[in-house]
């Protein structure tokens, strides 16, 4: 009997294009899969970490542009993303 696996709808998001920076912590991105460095992240809220995926963030920790420089990603692409590395990093 064939098992089918599930992916999350945001791995393939995640795979294409979060990686690049969360995979190693480029620009002070929350490495996936760290839970130590997402827990502030993570504190402040699913809305609050989709709005700075969306529309960038510069902080103390780090800088995000806005939809990860990548223009065409649309929100729902990124709202299924935040999600899928929340899930990997808690």
């Amino acid at each position: 009997m064939d098992t089918i696996s599930q992916q999350h709808p945001g791995q393939p998001v995640y795979d294409q294009y979060c990686t690049i920076c969360h995979k190693v912590g480029v620009g002070g991105a929350p490495i996936v899969g760290d839970p130590d460095v997402w827990r502030g992240s993570i504190g402040n809220g699913a809305e609050v970490m989709v709005d700075n995926a969306v529309n960038g963030i510069s902080s103390d920790a780090g800088v995000m542009s806005p939809r990860g420089g990548f223009v065409p990603l649309s929100d729902d692409e990124i709202e299924q993303a935040v999600p899928y590395m929340v899930g990997e990093s808690s």
